[in-house]
């Protein structure tokens, strides 16, 4: 019974697949990539064109390498005389190795030919249950995210010792509050903006949503400027910085479906190893 017929713009469409999945091997085998090339046609040594499917060329340790892929969007087995005809081609091109690729599968006699001649044959079709057996298919990730309400900025209250209150009095820290860095001895900046300093050092991920909350988190060895009204400066050193807040949360979910971004897979027919690949390029060249 001979090989079910291609449709033309079926076959063209299953190419196109094809040489994606080959693009895709090339990138991630790290391979130096000369060219993925479809629908080629190339003059054999009989001085007769055999139109070509896919053509891959590339450079492995410094060797380059062709492989002429013969794509067969059948419905049903590829026969021994399909199998035999792209080897005929081989030869007249001269070409070292050829690769058939179809979606359904081989006769023995078309899998027995390509075996002695060297000619590898492989599956590519979307994928099956069975091919995602002891593999990971889904993912439900579930995301909480919880931040300062920027709704209600953090209230930041510098405790300076008892000993600088008559110095201090009616003076204000000196800056915009979220900006004011941690300095010391010599005015040197020893944290970065507060801004970012209450993120890494006020409790927030044990909190649930609302408050107000309140932390005091002890400074010792620690300066800021403060600045009087007439504005003279002051390094003038803190116990403690105190801290009034709300917190917000944000809960998301995230779903990962594998069989809804990998759309097709590669199967050796000899070995039956099979890899996953991701959807082609809406527009392939």
């Amino acid at each position: 019974m001979p090989s079910a017929p291609q449709n033309h713009q079926d076959s063209t469409e299953y190419e196109l697949i094809v040489k994606s999945i080959y693009e895709q091997i090339l990138k991630r085998d790290g391979v130096t990539n000369i060219e993925v090339k479809h629908n080629q046609s190339i003059k054999g040594k009989s001085g007769v064109s055999h139109q070509i499917d896919v053509m891959w060329r590339f450079k492995q340790a410094s060797v380059e390498h062709v492989v002429v892929v013969e794509c067969k969007n059948f419905s049903s087995t590829v026969e021994l005389g399909d199998v035999r005809s792209f080897k005929s081609v081989l030869d007249d091109l001269g070409i070292a190795r050829g690769l058939m690729v179809t979606k359904v599968g081989y006769q023995s006699g078309a899998k027995d030919f390509a075996k002695y001649n060297g000619i590898d044959l492989k599956l590519v079709r979307p994928p099956l249950d069975s091919d995602w057996n002891g593999l990971v298919k889904s993912i439900d990730i579930h995301i909480m995210l919880k931040t300062f309400d920027n709704s209600k900025p953090p209230l930041v209250k510098f405790s300076v010792p008892k000993h600088q209150g008559e110095i201090v009095a009616g003076a204000v820290p000196d800056g915009n509050p979220t900006e004011i860095c941690l300095l010391n001895r010599e005015g040197e900046a020893i944290s970065p903006p507060m801004s970012l300093w209450l993120g890494q050092n006020v409790p927030i991920l044990d909190k649930e949503a609302g408050g107000p909350y309140t932390y005091e988190v002890r400074t010792p060895e620690t300066f800021i400027r403060f600045k009087r009204e007439g504005g003279e400066s002051l390094l003038v050193p803190i116990d403690s910085i105190n801290v009034t807040y709300h917190v917000s949360e944000l809960k998301t979910d995230v779903n990962v479906h594998a069989d809804e971004v990998v759309t097709q897979v590669l199967k050796d027919f000899e070995t039956g190893d099979v890899e996953h690949f991701l959807r082609p390029s809406p527009n392939p060249k």
